[in-house]
């Protein structure tokens, strides 16, 4: 995704502060932008959807302390707007995807390492 393309996605999205924070939180290097854009393009879902899919995969993540790469999590939303379907009744990607994570979870993601700490100054 070259740069006009990516300015004129976030102005796409002036009415969502949050994920305009997350596609530039996650997605500065244009190898990633490339990736999810060819993703979003052989989906019926729109980019916005696919915006919306991995923040709230990013969020279930976050909640249970796991962490998967984002190509990753870029492949499991392709994966779940595959299986579109499957569940048919589910016309929404991020839908979609919080119903797989719901039924299969996610066994690629792992726990988040705690974070290190400086040696405290009385030790």
């Amino acid at each position: 995704m070259n740069d006009v393309k990516f300015d004129r996605l976030i102005r796409g999205l002036a009415d969502s502060p949050t994920l305009i924070a997350y596609l530039e939180a996650n997605f500065a290097d244009a190898h990633l932008r490339d990736f999810l854009l060819s993703e979003a393009e052989e989906s019926p879902y729109p980019l916005r959807q696919w915006l919306e899919a991995l923040h709230l995969f990013d969020q279930w993540l976050d909640t249970r302390r796991l962490s998967l790469p984002i190509e990753n999590q870029i492949a499991y939303v392709a994966c779940s707007s595959e299986g579109g379907s499957a569940y048919a009744t589910l016309t929404q990607l991020p839908a979609q995807v919080e119903e797989m994570l719901e039924m299969f979870g996610c066994d690629e993601a792992a726990p988040k390492s705690p974070p290190i700490l400086p040696p405290s100054a009385s030790s």
